[in-house]
């Protein structure tokens, strides 16, 4: 579904280096699956809990609240 997305549905070329994805389901005791890491990991994607990304500094802005 990724590449399909990336090759037929979107006129801009996705950078995945610099591209992420954000999720509530990684596998953590009090999350619903793991599906949404496994999703980043199958697409080659750097992934942050919403906590992660959310509450702390994950894009280097030097403020965040």
């Amino acid at each position: 579904m990724w590449e399909f997305f990336c090759q037929s549905c979107n006129d801009v070329k996705v950078d995945k280096k610099e591209s992420f994805f954000v999720g509530d389901a990684a596998g953590r005791g009090k999350d619903h699956g793991k599906s949404d890491k496994e999703f980043a990991a199958n697409c080659g994607l750097t992934f942050y809990t919403e906590e992660e990304f959310f509450l702390k500094d994950v894009l280097g802005s030097k403020e965040k609240k």
